[in-house]
This record gives structure tokens, C-alpha cells and sequence, in this order.
């Protein structure tokens, strides 16, 4: 039923570019976690999601600055880490390995769910952001199941749980 939950409120998601989002990516992108500043527009659904009062989060970690070990805290079983599906591949991306560990053995992390989205980057103000959930993983078998290449890995969305 969980998986229906999370596909349903990804699939039905839409959000209107606007000011408030494109100043939150910038914030995001001066923490620091982003290589590329075009990155942090895969946070789009997330921000959004969390503004709109459709997802909520735990409590963050007592000693860190922020909640940044999972996206959503559907209830205790499901801690989602969002991964984003580029429009021309049918993997995500899942790098730091180790965080993504160490999230899950102190109980903040427990699935990994990809989607994707019409537009990726290069928000406009007025662009009508519309989501489309691909599946969901556990996190150990995500990692388990994703090709190495490099300081990352590849997850092929066909591996993950459809509804």
C-alpha cells in the first residue's frame, strides 16, 4: 500500500516555477553538496512537495545543521532518499555510498525512489513542473544491486519495486 501512497503523491505533484523555488535551489546550491549548481534542480520535487505540506521529514540528526539523510519521512519504515531520472537514461544516480550506509544503520534512511520530470533544468519562472514516479528500492538492496563506476554507482530503475 506504501508504494501506491508515494506513487500517487509523486504522480498527482505538480508545481509552478516561481520565485520562492529558484531562490530555494540557490540556497541549497551555496551549502555547498552540489558539484554543479544545475544539480540542485533535481531538489525541485522534494521543495516543493515539503512546501505544499504533502511530505514531511524527521526531526535532523542531533549535531548536524540540517536534515539532509532522507527526503521524506512517509512513517518510520519508509526514510526515501528521491533520486531524480534523467529524461535520457533509465538509471539514477546514487553517490557517497558510505553516507547513504551509515543513514540507514542509524535508522534515518530505509528506500531509495526514483522519478522523473518534464523539465530538468534551466527553471523559468511560470514553468509548470508536472512528476512521474519510476519505482522504489530498499537501501541495501539498491546498493547492493547498482553498477559501480567510479565514486558512484548506477541503479537501473527496472530493478526497483513498479506499481
Amino acid at each position: 500500500m506504501s508504494i501506491k501512497i508515494i506513487a500517487e503523491t509523486i504522480n498527482s505533484h505538480t508545481a509552478v516555477v516561481d520565485q520562492w523555488l529558484l531562490d530555494r535551489l540557490d540556497v541549497e546550491y551555496k551549502k555547498g553538496s552540489y558539484s554543479k549548481r544545475k544539480n540542485v534542480d533535481a531538489l525541485a520535487l522534494e521543495l516543493t512537495l515539503l512546501k505544499a505540506g504533502k511530505i514531511k521529514v524527521l526531526d535532523k540528526v542531533e549535531g548536524e545543521s540540517y536534515q539532509w539523510r532522507h527526503d521524506w519521512a512517509l512513517n518510520l519504515e519508509y526514510l526515501i532518499d528521491l533520486k531524480r531520472r534523467p529524461q535520457w537514461s533509465h538509471m539514477v544516480t546514487l553517490s557517497d555510498i558510505g553516507k547513504f550506509i551509515n543513514s540507514f544503520e542509524i535508522g534515518q534512511l530505509t528506500h531509495f525512489v526514483a522519478y522523473n520530470q518534464n523539465i530538468e533544468h534551466d527553471y523559468k519562472i511560470g514553468d509548470l513542473l508536472t512528476f512521474k514516479f519510476d519505482g522504489m528500492i530498499d537501501v541495501r538492496n539498491g546498493i547492493k544491486l547498482a553498477n559501480r563506476r567510479g565514486e558512484y554507482r548506477l541503479l537501473t530503475t527496472e530493478l526497483m519495486d513498479q506499481i
